[in-house]
């Protein structure tokens, strides 16, 4: 677990990394709660695509711990969603990877577009109350709840987004003669609320909220 930040899993689509004390006690949860998990859900992990990695133990206590799981053996660091995973504190170069990633509008769009690709099509909003149709331009550009967000960020950080499309507001801070600091927070800024007003909606859905 990471202590400072509380972190003890991470999901993304289908995935999950869980994290945890590199200790027998800490692993032996861990597994007793995967071992409940098909009885709770139905569903069962598929140990053959499970990947075990482990960081700043001996040879020996490592084996005990993959004795411990069944798992395969992985080997940090390792690349996930195009980004590097390690043991180690991020570098200053391995931000700069993901601010460049943010920046590209390739990536940004393709992160969207396929999130955008599992909407249904005829669902209402579940961020606001204006009983439209949840499309792109309505989720990301029209709902009163991204745009109360958007001001908040503003206020902020003193930046301000035009209320016009994911793909004109990429280009817009693509042609914006700032200082390339300036343009690199504004993009990250503009990609977090992406990312959460994804995250903000799917938290209601799985919840049946209104």
């Amino acid at each position: 677990m990471c202590k400072r930040t509380k972190l003890t899993h991470l999901i993304f689509a289908d995935d999950l990394m869980i994290f945890c004390k590199a200790h027998e006690k800490s692993i032996t949860r861990v597994m007793e709660v995967l071992n409940h998990f098909p009885d709770a859900t139905g569903l069962v992990a598929n140990n053959d695509k499970s990947s075990f990695y482990c960081a700043g133990v001996n040879d020996e206590t490592k084996k005990k711990f993959i004795r411990l799981t069944g798992f395969l053996t992985g080997t940090l660091p390792i690349t996930y969603l195009g980004l590097p995973l390690s043991s180690k504190e991020w570098s200053k170069v391995d931000c700069h990877v993901l601010v460049e990633k943010i920046i590209n509008r390739r990536f940004l769009m393709g992160m969207l577009n396929q999130r955008l690709n599992m909407l249904a099509g005829d669902e209402k909003c579940n961020l606001c109350v204006d009983d439209q149709v949840e499309t792109q331009q309505q989720l990301f550009v029209d709902c009163t709840w991204t745009r109360g967000v958007q001001q908040a960020l503003a206020r902020w950080s003193g930046i301000s987004f035009r209320r016009q499309t994911v793909k004109q507001t990429l280009q817009w801070l693509k042609r914006r003669n700032w200082k390339k600091f300036h343009k690199e927070v504004a993009t990250a800024i503009f990609g977090a609320l992406i990312y959460h007003t994804w995250k903000a909606r799917n938290w209601k859905i799985f919840r049946n909220l209104k």
